[in-house]
């Protein structure tokens, strides 16, 4: 007896369901009255991958489904599409509007739009986001075409993401986005103008990722976050300054990148210990005479952070010890011998550049650990042994010779456990060139800082 046949069709179809598209049509063969059915299952996922060359059968395939399903009054519970489409299929994205005006008039509302590589003006988008009003998740990534997304009346909108076709130039203007939903959880917007209203709450944000993007800090300062636990910052050199505050008494995570030290303050927070990531490359145009002023005022926001910290100087960029010096006076003038301690030290520079950046830094802060790039342990052994000369006319040696107390070598070996002593002598006559050597820094305060090469 043929028992698969005798099941009702809405179970045969409920089958159907948690199959996949190809073992839906697979199931033709098992008998005559499951011929057809897969063509009736309540959900549709179409996808051009199995066209390529064929993108005029696809289109047809996707139109004569919706057509069927439509004058047949199939449900449609669920409909995923996946198309490519570059700068010649210009008048395919037509298609797209066509193919969600006949989803939306089966009473279906979709919940994911995801835009990729395809050309689309600002009207098209517009029509094809008040298709739309239920939409959860909106993707807009190297679409070309796009001056202007407004995505204010997608009320139910969760998850957005933009970024631009390429990376604009200096003179090029930025899509402007205006996105202020509340049931809004993550927005990720890469080279945009992103317009936020002043003062609102974002209830439900937990993530916001601004990657090279424009907008006005003052009104983001402005908004309510309470919610937010993750915050990224990109920066850029169209920017001049960032001066911001965050109101997220959740916020767990924060990192900022770019060419200039931006002016940031958060909340007291009440959930948890803030762990913050910094990365800051200086260069001639975008290092003001002040910056590790500038750099000790941004730890002091952080001060309820661990914060990593990675430095990178360009060569372009001349480091003057006057003005570090500079720096270090107008810093301990006004603050006593207390300092900020950094999880993780990260520097890189051109050698003649060394002494002075780590005797800047180590006027502000003390780091548990610390990464040199470009430089060789006997090149920080002699950075650090400088105290110890008798030399005159070095202004940054007299950090070194009143704070750094003492500094000690240890070494792993292939046959020895953990980390053990060695001086000098005894690690320029060692064989094994694979060998991890640490320094560990001790300060005149009792902190310690380790530098390990590897």
């Amino acid at each position: 007896m043929d028992r698969i046949s005798e099941l009702p069709q809405e179970i045969s179809q409920r089958i159907l369901y948690f199959l996949s598209q190809e073992d839906a049509v697979r199931t033709s063969v098992l008998s005559k009255l499951w011929r057809n059915i897969w063509c009736t299952r309540p959900n549709l996922d179409f996808s051009d991958n199995n066209f390529k060359g064929k993108k005029h059968e696809f289109i047809s395939l996707v139109n004569n489904t919706l057509q069927r399903y439509r004058d047949q009054k199939l449900c449609i519970e669920e409909f995923g599409l996946y198309v490519s489409l570059d700068d010649s299929d210009r008048k395919s994205i037509l298609l797209l509007e066509k193919w969600i005006r006949t989803l939306k008039s089966m009473g279906m509302h979709p919940k994911e739009v995801r835009l990729q590589k395809v050309y689309i003006e600002d009207e098209n988008f517009r029509i094809i986001i008040a298709s739309c009003p239920s939409v959860e998740t909106l993707f807009v990534r190297s679409c070309e075409g796009l001056r202007n997304i407004d995505a204010n009346n997608l009320v139910h909108l969760k998850e957005f993401c933009f970024s631009p076709y390429k990376m604009p130039s200096a003179e090029e203007e930025l899509c402007s986005i205006e996105i202020n939903p509340p049931s809004l959880k993550s927005i990720e917007i890469t080279y945009g103008n992103l317009r936020f209203e002043r003062g609102v709450d974002f209830c439900n944000l937990s993530e916001l990722h601004l990657t090279r993007a424009e907008l006005s800090w003052d009104n983001l300062s402005s908004c309510k976050f309470p919610s937010l636990e993750r915050l990224i910052i990109v920066g850029r050199l169209r920017s001049k300054e960032i001066n911001l505050f965050v109101d997220a008494p959740k916020i767990a995570n924060f990192a900022y990148s770019g060419d200039f030290i931006p002016s940031i303050s958060f909340a007291t927070t009440t959930s948890r210990e803030l762990i913050s990531v910094i990365g800051l490359t200086m260069h001639p145009n975008g290092a003001p005479s002040s910056w590790l002023h500038k750099l000790k005022e941004l730890l002091d926001s952080l001060s309820q952070s661990k914060v990593s910290l990675c430095i990178s100087i360009s060569r372009e960029y001349q480091m003057n010890e006057d003005i570090i010096q500079e720096n270090i006076n107008l810093i301990q003038e006004n603050c006593c011998d207390k300092y900020f301690v950094v999880e993780r030290l990260s520097l890189s520079c051109h050698l003649s550049s060394y002494s002075s950046l780590l005797n800047g830094v180590f006027s502000i802060f003390r780091p548990r650990k610390i990464s040199l790039f470009g430089l060789n342990w006997k090149t920080v052994w002699k950075i650090l042994m400088q105290r110890e000369s008798g030399e005159q006319g070095d202004q940054c040696r007299k950090f070194w010779e009143r704070d750094l107390e003492e500094v000690s070598m240890e070494i792993i070996e292939k046959n020895r456990e953990g980390w053990h002593s060695i001086n000098l002598s005894e690690l320029l006559n060692h064989r094994e060139i694979g060998s991890s050597i640490r320094f560990t820094l001790k300060w005149s305060n009792g902190a310690i800082s380790s530098l390990s090469f590897r």
